[in-house]
């Protein structure tokens, strides 16, 4: 069970509520203990048939021990409840732990992916590169290759860079 400071804080209940509640809880606990002792059961370590199990449906109804399957049952409900708070606190630093693992997992997987990805992004960018570099060609030249397009050739005809699927020869003077 936890202080009822601590209690307090992680339910949003007042200290005082918690407080009662505790001590109620503590009460039932320890009336609940009387009550198996009372029927000649060691309160702390019943070892009897459970509660709905088949061996307590086969005990007499007036047999002891089916009333301390009872009591017994009611007071691990009451200590369970009482305890719900420290789990929830457990499950939660749990919780994190496994998110914090997942992100480190992630983070891993990513950092391993980079130097592949960035050998994709390399090729994108000098591909890119070549193309807004492009070739240019010039007057009373030969016609250029595009690279990454296969069988286009650049020309410049009256000054102007144009793409043709085949190979034209430029115009010489004479020709004009």
């Amino acid at each position: 069970m936890l202080p009822p400071e601590d209690e307090a804080k992680l339910t949003g209940r007042p200290v005082n509520e918690v407080r009662l509640a505790q001590h109620a809880q503590h009460a039932t606990t320890a009336w609940l203990r009387e009550q198996i002792q009372a029927l000649g059961v060691e309160a702390d370590r019943y070892s009897g048939p459970l509660l709905g199990s088949p061996e307590w449906l086969t005990l007499p109804a007036d047999d002891p021990q089916r009333a301390a399957a009872i009591l017994h049952a009611a007071r691990a409900w009451v200590e369970e409840k009482a305890d719900m708070p420290g789990r929830f606190m457990i499950e939660m630093e749990q919780a994190d732990k496994f998110a914090e693992w997942v992100v480190a997992e992630a983070n891993d997987t990513a950092r391993s992916m980079i130097p592949d990805l960035l050998k994709g992004v390399d090729a994108a960018v000098r591909h890119q590169a070549e193309r807004e570099r492009g070739v240019r060609a010039t007057p009373w030249f030969t016609p250029v290759a595009i690279p990454g397009q296969r069988g286009m050739w650049r020309h410049c005809i009256d000054g102007e860079q144009v793409d043709l699927p085949y190979y034209q020869l430029p115009r010489s003077e004479s020709a004009a």
